[in-house]
């Protein structure tokens, strides 16, 4: 797992053996699915949400470590959540047509769309094998309401593709359904593990809506300021597919600035030329600015969220990946 340096050592070790158990979910004696499998596993992420549900987990739990039934729950629930996180890039993926992430090829490039989402809906199995074990938390309806959550903005978002007309909060919902449900989850499901009360369950769960938003707000502003290789995707790629986020939508409400950009968006002429002006105004308009402002202020709420948790390395680590959210570079 990639995510914080530093942990306790009773941490990093659940948060570890996280990865383990993906592997072995994801084990198959098929030789076609060997190179797909192995390539996702290769270009995974931070692990972000599976870290989050260690941590609530353990930072609700009365006394972290001593339950080993709860901990088996925390490990397997967080690697079934990772595997739900792995299969939604790959639709996605297949959805944009998009050829990199995280710098490297995608499954979509490397195989074809027909093989990416057949992996995508084995990934999706293999976690939903992992969650019926540990139904009694409520943590498959909590990440099947994540999935539909997920479509539902999906589908939103290719309603409104090339929209100039779009307004903030369709945008937030947007980010919300696709980006903040899962994570929100994650902190919830981690929660309901560690036998928190409802009022801490709801905490938690408002701590992954909020640091969810600022995550995908964080993303939208890099889009426009950091390089490809930063980003480990080519910039402005949302822009090039239609997806309008709110320095954009910041940009066409400009006075001066915004009539050329909706005429560049609605004759969808994304030329180097193009996209090196929009990149610009965005900046010159305040967009970017505005979107780590509106950031900073989920984060500030998200912060509130674990305020009143324990003192201790859960606690310790959530302050750090919630501040890290908004320094990160990728």
């Amino acid at each position: 797992m990639r995510t914080l340096l530093g942990l306790a050592p009773d941490l990093a070790s659940r948060v570890e053996a996280v990865d383990r158990i993906i592997e072995s979910a994801l084990s198959s004696d098929s030789k076609h699915l060997a190179r797909p499998r192995d390539h996702i596993l290769a270009t995974r992420g931070k692990g972000l949400r599976p870290a989050l549900v260690i941590l609530w987990a353990s930072s609700t739990s009365p006394d972290p470590g001593a339950d080993g039934d709860r901990d088996l729950a925390a490990m397997e629930v967080a690697a079934a959540a990772e595997l739900i996180h792995m299969a939604s890039l790959v639709h996605d993926d297949v959805i944009d047509g998009s050829t990199t992430r995280r710098g490297r090829d995608t499954l979509n490039a490397l195989f074809g769309a027909r093989p990416s989402v057949l992996l995508g809906d084995f990934l999706f199995a293999r976690a939903f094998e992992l969650l019926a074990r540990h139904r009694s938390f409520g943590v498959v309806e909590l990440m099947t309401d994540a999935i539909s959550a997920m479509c539902e903005g999906e589908l939103e978002q290719a309603a409104c593709a090339f929209s100039c007309d779009g307004c903030e909060d369709a945008y937030l919902r947007r980010i919300t359904l696709k980006t903040a449900r899962l994570i929100a989850a994650c902190c919830h499901a981690g929660a309901e593990i560690g036998g928190a009360a409802s009022g801490d369950a709801a905490k938690a769960r408002e701590h992954g809506l909020e640091l969810g938003i600022a995550f995908q707000l964080t993303d939208d502003a890099l889009d426009f300021v950091a390089d490809s290789r930063e980003l480990g995707k080519p910039t402005c790629q949302d822009l090039a597919c239609g997806v309008l986020t709110l320095p954009v939508l910041r940009l066409l409400a400009h006075e001066s600035l915004g009539p050329r950009a909706r005429d560049i968006i609605e004759a969808r002429r994304f030329d180097p030329q193009s996209v090196s002006w929009v990149r610009s105004a965005v900046v010159e308009c305040g967009g970017v600015d505005m979107t780590y402002e509106r950031a900073r202020q989920s984060i500030d709420r998200a912060m509130a969220c674990i305020s009143h948790l324990p003192a201790g390395p859960a606690r310790d680590a959530l302050v750090a990946i919630t501040q890290q959210v908004i320094a990160r570079r990728r």
